[in-house]
């Protein structure tokens, strides 16, 4: 049986919204701005 992990982080900062996810060794990034738009 293989088992697959899922990590998630997020970071939120004053400006910036940052989250990764890392699924079987494979990182995908994104930022998004912080603001109420």
């Amino acid at each position: 049986m293989t088992i697959n992990s899922i990590i998630v982080g997020i970071n939120v900062f004053k400006e910036i919204f940052d989250s990764a996810v890392l699924t079987n060794n494979k990182a995908q990034t994104r930022k998004f701005n912080n603001n109420s738009e």
